[in-house]
């Protein structure tokens, strides 16, 4: 038997044709969760369907360790070919391209649904390790089915991958193998640290180099590793460990991308950044109503110079405070109505002002003097648009009285964002 003859051995004996309509179900499952709000986001859709892999990791283990308990020994006779031709590695191959062939093309397939403003060549690097994290799996599992046979060693690479995944997925401090990104926010503002994700390639080659070297040797009753693999494996593991400790924490870096697709509502400049122009309009027909509203009915102090979408790097109102903001949601990506109350929050709550960037609470005073402005103004439009968003029972404002605390929300010289009036 040929060493292409054994990996076809393990696709056609084994139950890597079962594995893939479930790796192709999960992915699908995941992608379609919240909506879909990732669309148009490049970076948001790779890592969004990434999540799949805190489910499909461990069934790709556990699939990979029954397979090795029930077929490596049939072909137990080539155990002793030099590392790169042991059946283990035939079955690592044979697992390696079903899982990333189906995990590429999911994410050929999401990209195709997204349909970003472009695809940076990074996205190259993200598809790889995701595809990596499987085939490290497939090494785990392989591991464990031949230390506890099919059974014992299918819950114990299951369990082992769930771990992997679930305590070593994502850290605050240094840079996992195993950070597949999280997603559950939009990316806008942010863009791939190449740096990181080249460091991740790296250790994943290097468990998965690991993991292919652990040939076992029979010690009386039980299956142990081989000592002469053992000190190419530690000194692999300490490699993994200074790539750990040398390279960058996060996988995203700040962008200074700014919004480039513009537009007017009600003659007043809006703009959003390219990856969310599918729900712009939904934003500036509402915020064209309270436009409009402010300007028939003698409150021109509600309107700001222009409105631009903030991300989670760029916050236009600290560059000109007499911008607004629009803050697209996730569920406005989802396709539900943005209300006209996150449209009136986004012009008029002062963000940029350094009083509310403390960890003092603001005070009753400033939550009441704003919900009076917002409240006035969807009043303007309807009263029952107010009531609507709660707001019932606020004080409504006259025209001087809007211009004179827009005008100090604007200049940050408001006196009450974190302290009450004195004698209250």
């Amino acid at each position: 038997m040929n060493y292409r003859q054994l990996v076809a051995y393990f696709v056609r004996y084994g139950l890597i044709l079962w594995l893939i309509p479930i790796q192709l179900g999960v992915s699908l499952i995941v992608a379609l969760q919240r909506g879909a709000q990732w669309r148009g986001d490049v970076i948001w859709t790779l890592d969004w369907l990434g999540v799949a892999l805190t489910v499909i990791a461990p069934l790709v283990a556990g699939f990979a360790a029954v397979d090795a308990a029930r077929l490596l020994g049939k072909v137990s006779y080539l155990e002793d070919n030099r590392i790169s031709r042991t059946p283990h590695i035939a079955l690592v191959w044979a697992y390696g391209i079903a899982v990333t062939a189906v995990q590429v093309l999911t994410l050929v397939i999401a990209l195709i649904v997204s349909q970003p403003s472009s695809v940076p060549a990074s996205a190259l690097l993200v598809a790889l390790n995701q595809s990596l994290v499987l085939i490290v799996m497939v090494g785990l599992g392989s591991l464990a089915g031949r230390l506890g046979g099919s059974v014992f060693g299918g819950i114990l690479a299951v369990l082992a991958g769930a771990v992997v995944m679930f305590a070593f997925g994502y850290s605050d401090t240094y840079l996992s193998p195993f950070d597949y990104g999280g997603a559950t926010v939009p990316r806008i503002g942010y863009i791939y640290n190449t740096t990181a994700l080249l460091a991740q390639t790296a250790m994943l080659a290097l468990l998965t180099v690991a993991l292919s070297m652990t040939r076992l040797t029979n010690r009386g009753p039980r299956r142990a590793l081989r000592l002469a693999d053992a000190g190419g494996i530690a000194g692999i593991l300490v490699a993994v460990m200074v790539i750990v400790l040398v390279a960058p924490a996060q996988r995203l870096s700040p962008s200074d991308e700014r919004p480039t697709t513009c537009g007017a509502a009600a003659t007043i400049p809006t703009c959003f950044y390219p990856e969310h122009r599918r729900v712009a309009s939904a934003y500036t027909e509402q915020f064209w109503v309270l436009a409009t509203a402010a300007m028939d009915k003698g409150y021109p102090a509600f309107l700001p110079t222009q409105v631009v979408e903030a991300s989670q790097t760029y916050h236009p109102r600290t560059q000109d405070p007499s911008v607004g903001e629009f803050i697209v949601s996730s569920a406005g990506l989802a396709g539900e109505t943005p209300t006209l109350w996150e449209i009136a929050l986004g012009i008029l709550e002062p963000g940029h002002c350094a009083q509310l960037q403390t960890d003092i609470a603001p005070s009753q005073r400033y939550a009441d003097d704003l919900n009076s402005l917002i409240g006035t103004w969807l009043h303007l439009v309807d009263p029952s648009a107010a009531e609507m968003a709660g707001l019932v029972g606020i004080k409504l404002l006259s025209p001087e009285e809007v211009a004179d605390l827009v005008e100090a929300f604007r200049t940050c010289n408001y006196p009450y964002f974190t302290v009450e009036p004195a004698g209250q």
